[in-house]
């Protein structure tokens, strides 16, 4: 008796949930919006881009990135729409000589600002994604990166 009502409360379960949790954010998305500042006016372009774990800063491993030519602001801000709910990273740079990609010294030190959405555990590697990343759990998240230099990190 006791396991055809527990098959049955089981049952209901599954028919009246319809796989639909209350408190699930499968199929959820937000909006990020990244404001970035210390910009050098006239100089280039920015480069914000976000990223999952999968992918984190590997060449087009971003979900979708930004690339503005530089006016005269210090400071822009960008969106990142209808991201699926999820964790993620927020990486920035001011790329000064149009390269396409953060220059570097011959022993691999950035030469242009850069930053991310949390503070890196040591200037002397690349971050790990554990440490920048973010949870997006609600229907907008705000962040702001100030570009800084190596030396300045």
């Amino acid at each position: 008796m006791i396991k055809i009502w527990l098959w049955l409360l089981l049952a209901s379960s599954l028919v009246f949930n319809n796989g639909n949790d209350a408190g699930s954010t499968q199929g959820q998305t937000g909006t990020v919006v990244l404001t970035i500042t210390n910009l050098e006016p006239n100089k280039g372009e920015l480069r914000a881009a976000i990223y999952p774990e999968n992918g984190f800063l590997e060449g087009k491993g971003h979900l979708e990135d930004h690339v503005i030519e530089m006016g005269d602001e210090t400071s822009m801000t960008v969106t990142f729409e209808n991201v699926s709910y999820g964790t993620y990273a927020l990486a920035s740079y001011q790329d000064l000589d149009t390269s396409h990609k953060l220059s570097q010294n011959r022993i691999g030190i950035p030469n242009e600002p850069y930053g991310f959405s949390g503070k890196p555990g040591s200037k002397w590697r690349k971050p790990r994604f554990s440490e920048v990343a973010f949870e997006l759990d609600q229907p907008k998240m705000e962040f702001t990166i100030e570009l800084k230099y190596w030396r300045e990190q």
